[in-house]
């Protein structure tokens, strides 16, 4: 956890479904060793993007990957998830230009709206 623990720290967190599921289980894991949490600086989860934007469904990554032209290969393998959400970020970037104009805490908070 301790190197895990000083990726995260302070990192921007990109992902798809990440708030929901994967950064749930990491909490998780980091209560049933008694560690605190690692704060990351932001958490941008693709999945709640694509609702923010109102990008028509389906939102699963495969879907938003054709739709936005990321190739996915190995759909479910950890590094070829990775990789195309890091991409089909990029391409929400380049699609919604005004929405990513500002800092990362003001891009978050946002999103909360």
């Amino acid at each position: 956890l301790g190197r895990i623990a000083t990726l995260v720290e302070g990192s921007v967190i990109v992902g798809h479904n990440v708030i929901e599921f994967d950064w749930r289980f990491f909490e998780v894991e980091c209560a049933r060793i008694g560690s605190e949490v690692p704060v990351p600086h932001a958490i941008l989860d693709t999945l709640v993007l694509a609702r923010r934007f109102g990008i028509p469904r389906p939102h699963k990554l495969g879907s938003l990957c054709e739709r936005f032209g990321v190739v996915l290969d190995r759909s479910h393998s950890a590094d070829a998830d990775a990789g195309a959400t890091l991409l089909l970020l990029w391409k929400f970037m380049k699609s919604y230009p005004k929405e990513f104009n500002r800092t990362v805490e003001e891009f978050v908070q946002s999103l909360s709206r």
